[in-house]
């Protein structure tokens, strides 16, 4: 520390004590009237700076530290001050540059190891903030902090395995830590083991019974294993805590609409809106909620929206479409479909709804063409299949169009195409001397006395 006179210098201790015990506002006057005699004590400036940041007042905390730095450039503890403010300034680049700057200084500096994982960490530069966070490690093992947000970059990775033994080992140096457990309960959702990652999420809630994020994220994996009404339970848990959650709102609308609550959906849905307008994905789900109800014109206006937000939202396109449909906008709705697949060419299911339009309006041969772009790109597209064979029944080939018609037993609604889930095997055509052949009607009466007939 660069010396101060006598006076100042018992000025600056009881500085840094006031400092030290958050009584913020004494700690600086003491540090200005320091610097009124001594303006360029460096230590001084720096404690200035930290007091100026920790009040949220970046631009002078970046005047005072910067001085700092000019004064006493080898300090390494100053650059990783700045590396600090320029974080909270939105400037990461320049806080790595502080941070890897001040390890230079001092290799060992264990706090910029950590701030440095950390900023890689916010730009997504996942390895290198693994790097940064092990050789924290190296110097100090017993920080839980540090396994955890390893764990974390590990999970963003993809690394499971090397994630859960990041967050054991944070437990194991302080086992009532809340957020490790959440985000253990997070990997075991990726791992598909929800009965470990509930139980993940118990244990952070032990902890810490007003965790709002292991409760909604608890109502996520509820959400996911199909126990939709515990996922609402838990969402509106999670907002009682923090009302302002727009994303437990949409979720919260999602399990409404699964439960076929279509006005509670949309009630969920409006407000996940009204705190988040710039989210494309809300007003798609808002969207998706108005078109269960066939409120089809409140759901073209949602999509417009989601897509004026994200100009290239396939999704919201393809559904905009489809409530075009609905209100038999069918000019329309080709142009959104088309305007969808411009986006991108390789979307069956845009070369699918195209063909179902072009079908509706009678253009089979147009219909047949895309159906057929959409089965070239996913053979395995039922969908596509099961529309392909109405549209060759049409067309008079019927060889082929029932040879497709075999595709709605793997629909994704194959139920209310063929309703009978009876146990055994389905007739192969095989001669059947010696057993008994179940025959059942399939469709409608109409269509029951075409064929009998």
């Amino acid at each position: 520390m660069s010396s101060l006179s006598t006076e100042n210098d018992a000025k600056f201790s009881q500085a840094i004590q006031y400092h030290q015990s958050g009584h913020l506002q004494e700690a600086e006057q003491i540090y200005h009237c320091i610097l009124e005699t001594e303006a360029e004590h460096p230590e001084t400036l720096h404690m200035l700076g930290l007091l100026a940041h920790q009040k949220g007042r970046h631009e002078s905390a970046l005047s005072h530290i910067s001085k700092a730095i000019e004064i006493k450039p080898l300090a390494a503890r100053f650059h990783c001050s700045l590396g600090g403010v320029f974080q909270d300034l939105g400037d990461p680049e320049k806080a790595v540059a502080c941070y890897q700057k001040a390890i230079e200084l001092d290799p060992a500096y264990f706090e910029a190891l950590y701030n440095l994982g950390n900023a890689f960490q916010r730009q997504h530069r996942f390895k290198e903030a693994i790097g940064s966070y092990r050789t924290a490690l190296e110097i100090n093992p017993k920080i839980a902090e540090i396994h955890h947000n390893l764990g974390i970059a590990y999970h963003n990775m993809g690394n499971f395995m090397d994630a859960l033994q990041a967050f054991q080992q944070s437990l194991e140096i302080r086992p009532a830590y809340a957020d490790a457990y959440n985000a253990m309960g997070n990997v075991y959702q990726e791992l598909d083991m929800p009965d470990k990652g509930l139980e993940s999420y118990r244990k952070a809630l032990e902890i810490d019974p007003n965790y709002d994020e292991a409760i909604y994220n608890s109502g996520n994996l509820c959400q996911k294993t199909g126990d939709f009404n515990q996922a609402v339970t838990n969402y509106q848990k999670s907002l009682a805590i923090n009302p302002h959650r727009a994303d437990a709102y949409s979720n919260l609308g999602l399990a409404f609409m699964k439960l076929g609550k279509s006005e509670d959906a949309i009630t969920a849905l409006r407000q996940a809106v009204s705190i988040a307008p710039g989210e494309a994905e809300y007003h798609f789900n808002l969207g998706n909620a108005f078109s269960v109800g066939d409120r089809f014109g409140e759901a073209i206006g949602c999509y417009q929206t989601a897509i004026g937000i994200s100009p290239g939202y396939i999704d919201a396109m393809i559904n905009m479409g489809n409530a075009l449909q609905g209100s038999r906008q069918f000019d329309e709705a080709l142009a959104v479909f088309h305007q969808a697949l411009d986006c991108d060419p390789r979307s069956f299911i845009a070369c699918n709804n195209l063909g179902k339009a072009y079908q509706d309006q009678g253009d089979y041969q147009k219909a047949k063409g895309f159906y057929l772009r959409a089965m070239e790109i996913n053979p395995g597209y039922a969908e596509a299949h099961f529309n392909h064979a109405f549209v060759l029944l049409m067309m008079g080939d019927f060889a082929e169009g029932w040879k497709e018609y075999e595709w709605r037993f793997k629909r994704g609604a194959w139920e209310k195409t063929y309703p009978h889930r009876l146990p055994g095997s389905r007739w192969d055509g095989s001669n059947f001397a010696g057993k008994r052949l179940l025959i059942h009607c399939e469709q409608g009466y109409g269509d029951l006395f075409q064929f009998v007939r």
